[in-house]
């Protein structure tokens, strides 16, 4: 019986961690167009990518999932930096 629930629950996990990283890629790209606005810089390729992940305890003492998604942006146009966003939890 525990066998045959063990696959079971590793792709419910495997699911929900994707679905959790896809929201908040999504997140994390809208905050990058809002810094580069506010900041009057250039978002370049329009796009984030995830370079850290892993557990973190929140303020309240809660074990969360923080993420550190970077991309990169253009002051003048020919050269590029990097910023970073981050997330603990969905926030």
């Amino acid at each position: 019986m525990l066998s045959q629930l063990l696959p079971i629950a590793i792709v419910g996990i495997v699911a929900y961690v994707w679905w959790g990283n896809t929201t908040t890629r999504e997140k994390a790209l809208v905050a990058a167009k809002k810094a580069c606005e506010l900041a009057n810089v250039q978002l370049l390729d329009d796009s984030v990518s995830l370079k850290k992940y892993r557990l973190l305890r929140d303020h309240t003492g809660s074990i969360k999932i923080a993420r550190l998604f970077t991309f990169e942006f253009s002051i003048v146009g020919n050269e590029r930096r990097q910023g970073f966003v981050s997330f603990v939890g969905t926030q």
